[in-house]
């Protein structure tokens, strides 16, 4: 008997996949944006740096189990949902401190709102992943 994966959840891991692609891409950016601001003679800089390097490696860890997952989903793996569930917290985790160091940071702009965005999809996922269907796919109901 073969399991009928959810439509949503197909698109969810094509999505996961695309997105995990750049995130990891993303946070490669963000660790080199760290190091300029981390060798500044700054302080106000240096601190910009270490936080852009702790959102990359969020963002690094968060990319390749977004990755893993969709790939895993698409493969029928019963492990990717775990993946999903963990790569997603760590985002819900990612956009919170990115909301707390931009108010730390005085920029209330189109980052924090950003991130809010970003909080709210991660947990609407997170929930997705959650509901009886899908943990019935991944054989966790």
């Amino acid at each position: 008997m073969t399991r009928q994966r959810p439509v949503l959840l197909t698109i969810l891991a094509i999505l996961a996949i695309l997105f995990g692609a750049f995130a990891i891409l993303g946070s490669l950016a963000l660790f080199g944006l760290g190091a300029i601001g981390v060798a500044s003679a700054t302080t106000t800089a240096a601190t910009a740096g270490g936080s852009a390097i702790i959102v990359g490696i969020l963002s690094l860890v968060g990319g390749v189990l977004e990755l893993l997952f969709g790939i895993g989903t698409l493969l029928d793996r019963a492990w990717a949902w775990w993946l999903g569930v963990i790569g997603l917290s760590l985002s819900l985790l990612s956009n919170v401190i990115s909301i707390i160091l931009g108010a730390l940071n005085n920029n209330l702009g189109g980052a924090i709102l950003g991130s809010i965005v970003g909080l709210v999809i991660a947990g609407l996922l997170l929930y997705y992943l959650n509901t009886s269907a899908v943990k019935a796919y991944f054989g966790r109901a």
